[in-house]
């Protein structure tokens, strides 16, 4: 009973820690991008979660199940990355370059339903009333705030457009990922490494970087 407890309180300090991380997310990325082009900041960050996951992998032994893998376990790995974590990033720093990182932050919280959504199309998941009136709900809430004047200087059409993009590969992605049968933290950081990159050499190509001091 008392290791159940330590148990509870632990998971509910690692939410509340998640949560506390993931609210400062658009104004960190808000502040980067409005110094660095936007796949730079993509790709670095993205290199530094990777090398992170690799010595965490490499501490804990994780590395010798990479042996495990066939090459299209490592292309789904890949495309999961493409799709999940590129693109979704991608879309949504340029929605955070348009907006306002509190109205960025509200449109990337449609992935919800975006997921509900996929699971109904790809899963085969049943449609219920709740969850037709949720997804109504929140494509309303984006029609009111897409309404709104946005951030001086930004074109907001394009920020709005590229934060539901956004929301819509993060969704499918969940829905993709939940099918895949990989070791996570293996996974994650395979897919990270895949974002950093396919952001550098995207990046490389249409963008003009800047030394990162």
């Amino acid at each position: 009973m008392q290791r159940k407890q330590c148990l509870m309180k632990k998971s509910v300090l690692y939410g509340m820690g998640a949560v506390l991380i993931w609210s400062t997310l658009a104004a960190v990325v808000k502040s980067v991008v409005t110094s660095i082009p936007n796949l730079e900041a993509l790709s670095v960050s993205s290199a530094v979660a990777f090398l992170t996951l690799f010595l965490f992998n490499l501490r804990s032994g994780r590395l010798k199940t990479l042996r495990n893998y066939s090459a299209r376990q490592y292309l789904k790995m890949i495309g999961l990355g493409l799709i999940g974590m590129f693109l979704y990033s991608a879309f949504y720093y340029l929605g955070l370059s348009q907006l306002s990182s509190q109205e960025a932050c509200i449109l990337n919280y449609l992935w919800p339903i975006m997921l509900v959504l996929f699971s109904i199309l790809l899963l085969h998941e049943r449609l219920t009333v709740l969850k037709l009136l949720a997804m109504i709900c929140s494509f309303a809430g984006v029609v009111v705030l897409s309404a709104g004047g946005g951030k001086p200087g930004g074109n907001h059409v394009l920020g709005v457009i590229s934060c539901v993009a956004a929301a819509a590969m993060y969704g499918l992605f969940c829905v993709l990922n939940k099918k895949a049968e990989f070791d996570e933290l293996i996974s994650m950081m395979v897919i990270w490494l895949t974002v950093s990159g396919t952001s550098a050499i995207t990046g490389l190509a249409i963008e003009t970087w800047v030394p990162i001091v």
